[in-house]
């Protein structure tokens, strides 16, 4: 195993008329782990010479459990955007639109932090406007502080339709001693996971597919171990036409057959994005000290996003003629919009206070016939009240009340 060397990156940014200085890489660690967060793909080390980051440790401060991980999204074995290694070296596809911050305000008064990143990166397989909006977030109590959750928000930016894309966390987990490590899945908890060796389970660390809310889960592609013997060592690294058949499932083996090196995936898809489409994809890392006591973090995690972010709302009208679906209502300033057309129509959403005020303008595009879903920030400047969004096409004009809570 690998040890990490602490190592904090400090820049500064200029951003309007103030400086503001940031990390390279922010911890999660109220809880039993730790994890570091980066705003360009990676998870736990920005790369794999772990230079920069802590890791994921379970618990804090004793286990360090990882080696590598990153976030990979991609239709295509020449279309994979992530920040995972190769070749000896690591993918940089993702370039930081918005550095990595503290979420604020934040949505549940936790450890919260985001930063945006688009597809554009040095190392991009070719920019198609896909772009990644990054929540994360980390809670103290009792159930809860065993995991980190993840969501990430794809909105497609550029002028034509991305289809048929997966979603992925990629997590080459590193216990004690790595060439014993045994890897898990478990279909009814939508999560991949590893152990130190097969009679040894303390501690056991995985992925865990959360969901997708206020949208539909997306069907899950894939949940794998990745025999390092096959498919990285003859490569020095996972190459992306790899990557993508375990992304989609043509690879694909459920549990480890032997102690090794091993990695673990968890892919979700497929989705659609027309453009200003956007689609809500949620993980989780998670740390237990045995197989069961994992699983039942698992279940408090699915517990916990169930409870805390917005729902689907099942059985409403989704045709523009008839009604629409806005979450999470009160919202801290973030919104997802959803609704039908029935044709192409130039939309126009707008924010109102009740003196019939228009406040800003949300979004004004042409859109396609077919389902759409929008990720809509409203201005920091706003302040906490209650407003009326306002959806408008030539024909027809959809209020509803939403609360803002700063």
């Amino acid at each position: 195993m690998k040890l990490a060397v602490l190592y904090l990156f400090t820049h500064m940014l200029y951003s309007g008329d103030y400086l503001q200085v940031r990390s390279k890489y922010l911890n999660h660690d109220t809880g039993n782990c730790l994890l570091s967060i980066f705003d360009y793909g990676p998870v736990g080390f920005g790369e794999s010479n772990q230079l920069t980051g802590e890791g994921f440790q379970y618990p804090k401060g004793i286990n360090q459990t990882l080696y590598y991980g990153s976030l990979a999204c991609g239709n295509s074995e020449t279309y994979v955007v992530d920040a995972y290694y190769e070749h000896q070296m690591e993918d940089h596809d993702w370039l930081t639109v918005k550095p990595l911050g503290r979420h604020i305000p934040p949505e549940f008064g936790l450890q919260e932090y985001d930063c945006i990143y688009n597809d554009s990166g040095p190392t991009s397989p070719g920019p198609k406007g896909l772009e990644c909006y990054q929540y994360s977030v980390a809670d103290a109590d009792t159930n809860c502080d065993d995991f980190v959750i993840i969501e990430y928000i794809y909105t497609n930016k550029g002028p034509e339709a991305i289809d048929s894309l997966y979603s992925a966390i990629f997590m080459d987990f590193d216990i004690n001693n790595y060439t014993d490590n045994y890897g898990k899945t478990d279909p009814s908890l939508r999560t991949a996971y590893m152990q130190p060796s097969l009679p040894d389970e303390n501690p056991t660390v995985g992925i865990v597919y959360l969901g997708s809310q206020p949208q539909s889960p997306l069907p899950v592609a894939n949940l794998s171990v990745i025999d390092h013997g096959i498919y990285v060592y003859p490569y020095q690294g996972l190459p992306d036409r790899i990557q993508w058949r375990f992304m989609n499932g043509t690879y694909s083996q459920s549990q480890s057959n032997r102690q090794y090196d091993w990695s673990i995936v968890v892919s979700v898809g497929p989705f659609n994005l027309a453009p200003g489409d956007s689609q809500h994809v949620t993980f989780a890392i998670v740390g237990g000290l045995s197989n069961y006591h994992y699983l039942e973090n698992c279940r408090h995690a699915i517990e916990q996003y169930d409870t805390m972010w917005p729902g689907v709302a099942e059985g409403l009208p989704l045709e523009l003629n008839q009604g629409l679906r806005i979450g999470p209502n009160p919202t801290r300033g973030r919104l997802s919009v959803t609704f039908s057309l029935t044709q192409t129509a130039q939309i126009t959403i707008s924010l109102f206070d009740p003196a019939g005020r228009m406040i800003a303008s949300l979004h004004n595009k042409k859109l396609s016939r077919g389902k759409h879903n929008l990720a809509l920030s409203l201005p920091e400047w706003i302040p906490s009240g209650i407003y009326f969004l306002v959806l408008n096409t030539t024909e027809k004009n959809i209020a509803r009340k939403i609360v803002l809570r700063r």
